[in-house]
């Protein structure tokens, strides 16, 4: 029987169905407007705070990444994709400062493969509040924030329960002093033992000015901002949130996009996803789009080009973010069996450089199985998993680097590792999680028509596509179904909700979230999903989109929203995770 699924439509996308109004929703995802994300008044250090032990940002006015309460209990199933009319009034469009055009930026020399980051334990925090006098609190406009110093602002990549890894580019030469501090505006107070120095690497040598830091010992679901501090100003202020504690069940809200091609500047989903204020935002993929790069200054360019985008910088300034890649992180539809070695190497580099995320160690090669896992052992590592309360468990796979393509349509075939496999099944089966979101840069959706002939899929990998949804379900001896799986991808250049299976197929009661693209051309032929088999494909729209997705652990229902750039919502569907 076909779960069923609520819903709201803008007609324009799709055919038979009548003009929706929000009314019904507009208190479930909540709409928050982004504030400034540049300041433009310069500040000189005070006085008393001129030994730069302190930070602020031109975006401190963004706010908090924390939601509100989802209230699900009385929402009613309408059957399988019922529509919901009401006349309620659309709120007013989100305006994005969208940001001069921007050009990559010089080249940067090569260097070493290697950034030499180490992780900092700062060990349990040291909070003062009230704070009675000027060494326990940050003032952030008490510092001249230096745009040109940190060109790239800063990011908070994987926040978990106790911190997250903070991170910045500096292209100057004093030392930094990275401060982490509370309150969601105005003048916060430090936790004291998280003042970390930071060394600074000159732009002109290997590092390339990236400086990151893993900052622990922080309290879970706090809010906090940071910046990084010099003598003379300071970074951007950053925001981020800390998971909740364990065997908590809050709401959850989230954003995610996918396909920022830096030809469709500026990037106003980005904007849009910055504005919502969501708990963490997650990045599926082709975040960078690095197509004909092969040196280490090639691909730093591009990122470069991207990053330097305003609506990218309010979005990391504003939350914690989750990031995998999909191809054109290294190139177009690249083959890991015949990538040349130094352009993998270098755009490996690369993405480290750019994104702060928390990459866990390498498994030796072979590990998780007999066979091994035909990979270099110094590969990246980018599958790794972060549970947020015993609400969600964010899972994120590497759907690119350990696929061996030559093994399509085989009894052998490997779209993951084996150890990432394995790996996978153990995060599902032992996870106390109302809600496991699956990231996945490609769909998992046995997709009709066109996309029938699509290398990446996994439908082309079927061994392993059927292992793991045999296992979700419980389709394997001794197994049990796994409760709360929800797949989100990107890539395919469409929004969808789609059944995972056709009707009569195995998983056709599964549903997967496509959030693509962000920034890029529509897919040519997305609208063949509806042509097809429409009953698949409870929403599909072929714009420019982010999706938000609202998790109420209570109730087991999902939430999700599309909007494309100007902040217009594209649909929304809610329903039952089992």
């Amino acid at each position: 029987m076909k779960t069923p699924v609520s819903s709201r439509w803008v007609p324009r996308y799709r055919h038979g169905v009548d003009k929706v109004d929000r009314r019904r929703f507009l208190g479930l995802a909540g709409l928050g407007l982004l504030g400034s994300a540049c300041g433009s008044e310069m500040r000189r250090p005070r006085a008393d705070t001129a030994d730069a032990d302190a930070v602020n940002d031109a975006s401190d006015d963004l706010g908090t990444c924390s939601c509100d309460p989802l209230d699900l209990a009385d929402a009613t199933p309408l059957g399988d994709v019922d529509t919901v009319n009401s006349d309620a009034p659309a709120e007013d469009d989100l305006e994005v400062d969208a940001g001069p055009e921007l050009d990559a930026g010089p080249e940067l020399d090569a260097g070493p493969d290697s950034l030499g980051i180490d992780t900092v334990d700062a060990g349990p925090a040291d909070v003062a509040a009230p704070c009675p006098d000027p060494h326990g609190c940050f003032d952030p406009d008490a510092w001249t924030p230096l745009a040109e110093a940190f060109p790239y602002g800063v990011q908070a990549g994987d926040p978990s329960e106790d911190g997250a890894r903070l991170w910045t580019r500096y292209l100057g030469a004093s030392p930094m002093t990275l401060v982490v501090f509370e309150g969601e505006a105005g003048v916060g107070t430090i936790a004291r033992s998280h003042e970390t120095q930071v060394d600074p690497t000159p732009a002109d040598v290997a590092g390339a000015g990236f400086a990151t830091r893993v900052v622990t010992g922080l309290a879970p679901g706090t809010h906090y901002r940071y910046a990084f501090v010099t003598a003379v100003g300071r970074s951007a202020v950053g925001h981020f949130k800390t998971a909740p504690a364990r065997g908590t069940r809050p709401v959850v809200r989230f954003t995610a996009t996918s396909c920022s091609n830096y030809g469709y500047r500026p990037y106003r989903t980005i904007g849009v996803a910055a504005a919502k204020r969501p708990d963490f935002h997650v990045l599926l993929g082709d975040t960078c789009y690095c197509d004909g790069a092969y040196t280490l200054a090639d691909y730093r360019n591009l990122w470069s080009t991207t990053f330097l985008e305003p609506n990218y910088q309010a979005l990391f300034a504003t939350c914690g973010t989750f990031a995998t890649w999909d191809d054109h992180e290294v190139t177009n539809d690249w083959n890991p069996e015949q990538v040349e070695r130094p352009r993998l190497m270098n755009a490996i580099q690369a993405f480290r450089e750019h994104l702060a995320f928390r990459e866990p160690p390498l498994l030796p090669r072979g590990g998780g199985g007999p066979d091994g896992d035909g990979l270099p052992p110094d590969r990246i590592h980018l599958w790794r998993s972060q549970r947020w309360g015993e609400t969600v468990e964010i899972i994120v796979l590497d759907c690119r680097s350990e696929r061996l393509m030559s093994t399509q349509h085989t009894e052998r075939a490997q779209y993951l590792s084996r150890a990432q496999m394995d790996w996978l099944k153990a995060t599902l089966a032992a996870s106390p999680c109302r809600f496991k979101v699956i990231v996945s840069s490609v769909p998992v959706t046995d997709m009709p028509g066109y996309f029938q002939q699509v290398r990446d899929r996994w439908a082309n990998y079927e061994t392993q596509r059927t292992e793991i949804l045999d296992f979700i379900a419980g389709r394997v001896p001794g197994g049990r179904k796994v409760r709360g799986v929800i797949w989100l991808a990107g890539d395919y250049h469409f929004a969808a909700l789609t059944r995972i299976d056709r009707a009569g197929g195995p998983n056709a009661d599964r549903f997967e979230i496509i959030a693509s693209p962000a920034a890029n051309a529509p897919n040519a032929v997305w609208s063949q999903v509806l042509t097809d088999d429409v009953a698949q494909f409870p929403f599909a729209a072929g714009v420019h989109n982010v999706s938000e997705l609202t998790l109420d652990p209570e109730t087991g229902h999902v939430l999700v929203t599309w909007y494309d750039g100007a902040g217009a919502e594209l649909g929304t569907r809610i329903y039952p995770v089992d």
